[in-house]
């Protein structure tokens, strides 16, 4: 790999923020597209799912485990759940969950207002999660 360092506009900045990717992967996926090369498949997930969350909760009032239904969301989806699982192989699936739930609240502008008690792990994707809020600053 080779460091180069960027600027980048505010609003694009707060965009990359709320995908819950690090900016170095979005700039890295960008670059693969202007180039004609293939798409991370992380990248598009997490765009996938940020699309879905927005469309589904933006602009009203959410339940506080709106966390959860995410995850069931991607765990429904066929198409959804098997990148799901490719991406896993791939890399810690802890790192992926703390990624989405950062996603979720952010793009929601979220606040966490607690933790949700152990789920069972033969029917959720996720152990725990956290319980959120429309943000109130």
């Amino acid at each position: 790999m080779i460091n180069k360092t960027f600027r980048i506009p505010v609003d694009l900045a707060q965009h990359m923020d709320e995908l819950g990717i690090p900016p170095n992967d979005i700039v890295i996926q960008a670059l693969r597209q202007f180039f004609g090369l293939p798409l991370e498949e992380s990248i598009v997930f997490m765009q996938q799912i940020h699309a879905w969350v927005v469309e589904q909760f933006s602009g009203q009032d959410f339940d506080e485990d709106v966390t959860l239904k995410t995850f069931r969301h991607i765990k429904e989806d066929n198409n959804l759940f098997n990148a799901y699982q490719r991406i896993v192989k791939m890399q810690e699936e802890n790192t992926l969950h703390r990624r989405i739930g950062k996603m979720v609240k952010v793009a929601l502008k979220a606040e966490v207002i607690g933790r949700s008690l152990q789920l069972d792990p033969a029917k959720e994707l996720i152990k725990t999660y956290a319980l959120l809020r429309r943000s109130t600053k």
